[in-house]
């Protein structure tokens, strides 16, 4: 029950619905004046959680000043931890990981719908790792019961030292979650994992720059995802 609200209410928050109910339902108003203002208030807001300066504002406020080491660098551990679906780039990363020697195992953690499942295995498939090497955790619907799930496997294979893989601004909440007695848990996020700093994105173009300020679906997009990453952090079974 828990969940189902969780999952509801992360629904709901989505900028892009919330905005479109609360402007057809300020049309319901009998209000002319009242009615206008509120629904173009929910639509400047819309347009402005759309540009792309937004959302990557909204992403770097979650992404803590985390000592993340080059994976270059990386002593070995027992296993790689990827956080599968939510991040393809993650699965990448791991995979990284495992060609550079850095994990005896490889953990993809998290559920998968059929289209994200497929394109694993056609990674897996170019990666020929052993079938040994490779174990799926498909029945945990949220970080927190990745975590829960982890912890079993941990002390089922007798891990002493996990890589954890996820997207940078996400790595907070993951390593809290996946924390473990007894498991030295280090965070990893490859540089695609990772938010583009800001004299990165100063030294480019004037005309790229300039994107940054018009309404993109790719703006919307970084908006909610920093805003489901800040319900589930609040409010996350």
């Amino acid at each position: 029950m828990v969940f189902a609200l969780y999952k509801l209410l992360g629904q709901l928050i989505r900028p892009l619905p919330l905005a479109l109910v609360v402007a057809m339902l300020a049309l319901l108003l009998p209000w002319p004046r009242p009615a206008r203002l509120i629904s173009a208030s929910s639509l400047t807001l819309l347009a402005l959680l759309s540009l792309p300066a937004t959302g990557l504002t909204l992403l770097r406020r979650l992404e803590p000043p985390l000592q993340v080491e080059a994976i270059t660098n990386l002593e070995p551990a027992d296993v790689v931890v990827v956080l599968a679906g939510v991040f393809p780039d993650a699965e990448l990363c791991g995979l990284e990981l495992m060609r550079l020697q850095k994990g005896r195992q490889l953990l993809f953690s998290g559920s998968l719908g059929e289209m994200d499942r497929q394109r694993l295995r056609n990674l897996l498939a170019l990666t020929r790792l052993p079938a040994e090497q490779v174990l799926e955790e498909t029945s945990s619907r949220t970080t927190a019961e990745g975590g829960r799930a982890f912890r079993r496997l941990a002390a089922e294979h007798g891990w002493r030292s996990a890589h954890l893989v996820s997207a940078s601004f996400h790595l907070p909440r993951a390593l809290r979650h996946y924390r473990s007695e007894g498991v030295r848990l280090t965070p990893v996020a490859c540089p695609e994992l990772r938010l583009p700093t800001a004299a990165a994105r100063a030294s480019r173009p004037l005309n790229q720059r300039a994107l940054d300020w018009i309404p993109s679906a790719e703006g919307l997009r970084s908006s909610t995802t920093a805003i489901k990453e800040l319900l589930g952090r609040r409010l996350a079974p």
